[in-house]
C-alpha cells in the first residue's frame, strides 16, 4: 500500500505526532511505501525511532497552525499533495491535522481515498476554571451549551465533503457525534484508537522491583491537564505518615511548570519532583502508580504507555475514551471529575495495599497489548480495503 500522512508539525511536538511516527513505522516494517507531508519542522532532543524509509516533505512558508489558515496557503499545500500523490502513485490519505480547506480535491485524485482523524475527544463542555471566561460559560450554561454543541459537530461535518471516512478515536465518540446531530449514517464513520508507541511490556521480574514512585507524565498546562489537583492530593499523601516513603515525580515541560513548582513550595511538600522533558521510560519501569486529572483528553496516550510497564492509572473520569482503556478497579481506578478528596483516597487506597498494586499491574500488562501497534494497523488496514472496494 501507497500511504500519505497530512501533519502541521514534524517529527515531534506531541501526541499526534508520536502515533503518526509509531502507524508509519509499522507500516513500513510491512513493506509499505509510507510518506509524510507537513508545515513546519520542529524536533528534539532523544527522537524517538523513524524509519528511514519514511518520505518526509516539508511544505515550504505555509502560515498555519490551530488559529489561523492562508487560503493562499491552502492552494500551495494542494499541490504539493497532488504532486505527492502522483508521483508516488499514493492510495490513501490519513488527515492527521490538515483543516478542511487544505485538503479539497484530493478525495478521488487519481482514486485517492481520504480518512480524517479527530485527535481529540469530540465534545467536552468546561465549567471548571476561574476568571471571567469560566464565571461566564457557568453563568450561561444553556447558552454555552448550545454553541459548544454546535461548534464541536461543525469540526466533523465541514470535513466529510473532502473525505471517504471520518475517523474517531473512539467508538464512544462516534456515538456521540451521531446521536448529537441524528447523523444515521455510519458508512462515513470509524473509529481506531491510537497505538501504543512501545510495542514491549515489563518483565515479571522487573515488575516486582520497582521503586515507591507515583508519576504523572504530561505538559505542564494547567487549562487542559490540571496538574494542581494532583499537587493538591499530594499534600493529603503527605499529611499521612503512613505513606512517607512514597514520592510523587513529575516528567514534563511547560508554561505552567513554575507555577506548579510554586504551589508545590508553597504547600510545603518535600518529597515530590519536578524533572521536565524527558524519556520517560526509565520514569515507567521504576513507578508503581500513574496518576492523570486532565479536563480533557482524545485518547490519554500516557495511560496506555504507563500499562505497558506495570504502572496502574488512576484517572479522574473526564473523557469517554479513557473507558475503552481502563475498567474501573480492574488495570486502575476511576474517580470522579475534580474530586480532589476521592482522588486522594483513590492514591492512598493503592499505596496500602501492595497485593492489589501487584494484581492491576499484572492486568495492565494483559489489558495494553490491545493497543499495540501492530493490532492498530490492521484495523486501518481493514478499513482501507473496505474503501478500496467502494
Amino acid at each position: 500500500m501507497n500511504i500519505l500522512f497530512l501533519q502541521r508539525l514534524w517529527p515531534v511536538y506531541g501526541g499526534g505526532e508520536t502515533v503518526t511516527i509509531t502507524l508509519a513505522n509499522e507500516m513500513v516494517s510491512r513493506g509499505w511505501n509510507v510518506g509524510v507531508l507537513y508545515f513546519k519542522h520542529n524536533t528534539r532532543d532523544n527522537l524517538p525511532y523513524i524509519n528511514p524509509a519514511i518520505k518526509a516533505i516539508l511544505v515550504e512558508n505555509v502560515d498555519c497552525d490551530q488559529f489561523h489558515q492562508n487560503p493562499k496557503d491552502a492552494k500551495k499545500a494542494i499541490s504539493m499533495a497532488k504532486k505527492y500523490i502522483e508521483e508516488n502513485n499514493v492510495e490513501f490519505i490519513i488527515d492527521q491535522w490538515w483543516d478542511p480547506q487544505y485538503i479539497r480535491g484530493l478525495k478521488g485524485y487519481h482514486g485517492v481515498k481520504v480518512a480524517k482523524c479527530l485527535h481529540t475527544a469530540f465534545f467536552v463542555p468546561r465549567f471548571d476554571g476561574v476568571g471571567v471566561k469560566a464565571t461566564l460559560r457557568r453563568i450561561l450554561k444553556p447558552l454555552y451549551l448550545y454553541h459548544k454543541k454546535k461548534k464541536s459537530i461543525r469540526n466533523v461535518t465541514n470535513y466529510l465533503a473532502y473525505v471517504n471516512k471520518y475517523v474517531f478515536l473512539s467508538s464512544s465518540f462516534q456515538k456521540q457525534y451521531q446521536h448529537m446531530n441524528h447523523d444515521d449514517d455510519s458508512a462515513k464513520f470509524d473509529s481506531i484508537p491510537n497505538p501504543a508507541p512501545y510495542n514491549t511490556i515489563i518483565s515479571e521480574a522487573n515488575l516486582l522491583a520497582k521503586d515507591k514512585t507515583v508519576l504523572v507524565v504530561s505538559r505542564m498546562e494547567e487549562h487542559v491537564k490540571c496538574l494542581s489537583r494532583v499537587i493538591k492530593a499530594w499534600s493529603i499523601i503527605e499529611a499521612d505518615s503512613h505513606f512517607n516513603e512514597w514520592k510523587l515525580v513529575f516528567v514534563g515541560e511547560g508554561r505552567n511548570l513554575s507555577d506548579y513548582k510554586r504551589q508545590s513550595k508553597e504547600l510545603g511538600l518535600s518529597r515530590i519532583s519536578f524533572e521536565g522533558f524527558q524519556d520517560p521510560r526509565p520514569y515507567y519501569e521504576k513507578a508503581q502508580l500513574f496518576l492523570m486529572t486532565s479536563a480533557l483528553e482524545g485518547f490519554g496516550m500516557t495511560l496506555v504507555e504507563a500499562q505497558q510497564y506495570g504502572v496502574v492509572p488512576i484517572v479522574m473520569d473526564t473523557f469517554l475514551s479513557l473507558h475503552d482503556i481502563i475498567t474501573n478497579n480492574k488495570n486502575g481506578l476511576i474517580t470522579s471529575p475534580g474530586n480532589i478528596e476521592e482522588f486522594a483516597a483513590a492514591i492512598m487506597k493503592l499505596l496500602a495495599d501492595e497485593q492489589l498494586r501487584t494484581k492491576m499491574a499484572r492486568q495492565c500488562l494483559v489489558e495494553c497489548q490491545r493497543f499495540f501497534a501492530n493490532k492498530v494497523v490492521d484495523q486501518w488496514e481493514k478499513m482501507f480495503l473496505e474503501l478500496d472496494k467502494q
